[in-house]
């Protein structure tokens, strides 16, 4: 049953968006840092672009750190923090929620366990981060509705340690370990740095058959394994290696999970994976596809707005309202009339929307009408399509009940 939400209330929200927020982070982690090392905090919005960054230096030996925040936007919609060594990420936290509206006081833990990821994030000199992909054996640098594709440099001397990559139109990006220079077609350059690697933790792993499965946690791994019981493995004894090719290996006793950024589905699934994942055990005599991820994932980064409903083009008014946004465990858009939030799970192998509720804004019969089947599209909701033109099928089992593309920059 859908939750009416008090249209006073919203407006109360919106009429407080520009207040700031103010607060301290104390950081601790397990190992004392060498000298020159520096604290990052990164916040960012609610489509996970980076709102704020904050880079302070650490003295030799510490193991703490308290960071008085400057006021915060309320865009700042989640924090992360990490320590940055001789130009490596060496320790980092999870991606952590912000609560509350004002005196903010956050204790956050880093662990080298959380070091790694397929993206990263990068500080060039006064421009705003971009998070950089390893895709097909280049690059992606993304910044707001920014993308730019980098291809290997033919030209690039192997027996350098700078690895350049260039894009069609003259731009380059020439990388050395954690450090690199963002070159452009008219000569100008900027110097770039590492911040923060995107978190590959926790991590969930299904074989497409459902006959092993894996569970990462930042302190403990779960696998289970045919003809074995479930066995807790410590996760600082698993040996990891990240080589930015797109591809991520997690070495135990007795196995290697390797991870790939590819799209999966698990057999008869109505769900896509971000992730696509190869078991090998020798002591089981195993190797196996599989899928790990989160789908959410997929869906989020920015609105959808839909084009079809139920099998039925929807006139252009319409289409400008009907939306969708899904970050993390949240769902929320616009009706025809009004918005909408609820909570985005995945359950038993299935994507669901729960708790929808809406404002209260008075509709015309025609529209309403419209925004209840939208309404109750969402939740017959089980899994979803995404197309390589980029079009979001949502799926009630093998039926398709609604079409969406992404909604264009304002």
């Amino acid at each position: 049953m859908r939750h009416v939400l008090l249209l006073f209330l919203i407006l109360l929200s919106g009429l407080s968006s520009a207040q700031a927020r103010d607060g301290a982070v104390r950081l601790e982690w397990p190992e004392p840092v060498g000298a020159e090392a520096e604290a990052v905090i990164m916040m960012r919005n609610a489509t996970g672009e980076v709102v704020l960054s904050i880079r302070e230096d650490l003295a030799a030996g510490v193991r703490a750190q308290r960071i008085v925040l400057p006021s915060l936007p309320r865009a700042a919609y989640t924090i992360q923090a990490g320590v940055v060594q001789d130009g490596t990420v060496v320790m980092q936290s999870p991606d952590t929620p912000l609560a509350g509206n004002i005196g903010l006081e956050i204790s956050m833990g880093l662990s080298r366990n959380l070091a790694i990821g397929f993206a990263d994030v990068w500080d060039c000199e006064a421009a705003r981060p971009y998070q950089i992909l390893y895709v097909g054996g280049g690059l992606e640098l993304i910044r707001d509705h920014e993308r730019m594709r980098f291809d290997p440099d033919p030209e690039n001397d192997a027996a350098e340690e700078v690895e350049r990559f260039i894009t069609a139109d003259g731009h380059y990006w020439a990388m050395t370990g954690n450090r690199a220079i963002l070159g452009t077609p008219e000569g100008t350059q900027q110097t770039c740095s590492v911040a923060l690697f995107a978190p590959l933790l926790p991590l969930n792993a299904l074989a497409t058959d459902l006959s092993w499965a894996f569970e990462l946690n930042r302190d403990e791994a779960l696998i289970t394994l045919p003809g074995i019981d479930t066995q807790m493995l410590a996760t600082r004894g698993l040996r990891v290696s990240a080589p930015r090719d797109g591809s991520i290996t997690l070495q135990g006793d007795p196995f290697q999970l390797r991870l790939t950024q590819e799209r999966c589905r698990l057999r008869d699934g109505d769900l896509i994976y971000p992730i696509t994942a190869h078991l090998t055990s020798a002591e089981q005599d195993i190797t196996s596809a599989g899928c790990a991820g989160d789908p959410r994932a997929l869906l989020g980064g920015g609105a959808w707005q839909v084009t079809a409903l139920l099998g039925q083009r929807l006139d252009r008014d319409t289409l400008r309202n009907l939306t969708i946004e899904v970050s993390g465990d949240a769902i929320s858009g616009r009706g025809t009339c009004n918005r909408y939030v609820g909570v985005a799970r995945i359950e038993a192998f299935a994507l669901a929307f729960r708790e929808l509720g809406t404002t209260r804004l008075a509709c015309p019969a025609d529209l309403r009408n419209i925004e209840l089947r939208f309404l109750d599209a969402l939740e017959a909701v089980t899994g979803f399509d995404i197309s390589p033109a980029g079009v979001l099928t949502l799926r009630a089992g093998p039926q398709a009940i609604l079409t969406a593309e992404r909604r264009a920059a304002p």
